[in-house]
């Protein structure tokens, strides 16, 4: 799982064969401390300088880099293990962050014209049936759902299957999880979900600058906006329960996950949803 505490910017103007001047930048995070932190950033430099100097396409080499989010919360099983963590995301949102327990983002929302001749509420029923369907097929898993304001959120409750696990892949694109989504959760080699509102549902613009990258006088203006954001966002809530299937037993990692998940998403019935 990519989260990490520390993060470190590394730069270098680099001149490319054609007599150009570059400045090229990599951030590297770690959990070890700030100096580790700078070394990762300093090989990542090191490896784009060569992949720049070499004509190579640069963003298959920015694929690879992870998301950089303010690390809120950890969660550590018995022995120890970081199994799930709270970031705060670009805009300023709570996301959780689960290594082994299944969370699938499934969208109602059609791109272009589809979504013209297709009602929200129809897609949105197009979508529980076929989550009914998988619940159908497998049986054995034991599955939690919510609706979200644009779609429906999937934990499976009885089963650690972390990104690497062959189902987790089979699982989402049976589930018509959002593609971006898939990429997301590969990538950081773990599951995602929005635990609070995005900031313009309530009123709010984004933060005008992305964490870890601020000064003090920016952390300041950041201080005052997440102070505005979070009073907005008293008494609102990301999703709603629909329905549960398959067996009801939990693990003690998962029933961790799922609480921490309601206590800070769920909301009742008559609570819009942001």
């Amino acid at each position: 799982m990519k989260v990490f505490k520390y993060w470190v910017k590394q730069e270098q103007s680099t001149r490319h064969d054609e007599g150009y001047h570059y400045m090229l930048a990599c951030w590297g995070g770690s959990n070890e401390s700030v100096e580790d932190a700078s070394q990762i950033a300093h090989s990542k430099l090191e490896n784009l300088i060569g992949k720049f100097k070499c004509n190579d396409v640069l963003d298959e080499y920015e694929y690879g880099t992870e998301i950089r989010e303010l690390l809120v919360d950890e969660i550590h099983n018995s022995q120890g293990e970081l199994i799930a963590a709270i970031t705060r995301n670009r805009y300023g949102a709570l996301v959780l962050n689960s290594r082994n327990t299944f969370i699938a983002d499934i969208d109602n929302e059609l791109p272009g014209c589809l979504s013209i001749f297709s009602s929200r509420q129809k897609l949105q029923d197009n979508l529980l049936q076929k989550i009914e369907d998988f619940s159908r097929a497998h049986r054995d898993l034991g599955i939690r759902l919510y609706k979200t304001h644009s779609g429906l959120r999937l934990f499976i409750t009885n089963e650690n299957i972390p990104t690497s696990d062959q189902r987790a892949k089979q699982f989402l694109k049976e589930l018509n999880s959002v593609y971006l989504y898939q990429t997301l959760c590969f990538k950081q080699e773990c599951y995602r979900a929005r635990l609070t509102p995005k900031p313009w549902r309530i009123g709010l613009t984004r933060p005008s600058k992305t964490l870890p990258d601020m000064n003090d006088e920016e952390w300041a203006t950041y201080t005052q906006w997440l102070n505005d954001y979070e009073e907005s966002s008293h008494g609102r809530g990301v999703c709603h329960l629909v329905n549960t299937w398959g067996p009801s037993s939990m693990n003690e990692e998962t029933k961790r996950i799922i609480n921490m998940h309601d206590e800070h998403a769920l909301c009742e019935e008559r609570i819009e949803l942001a």
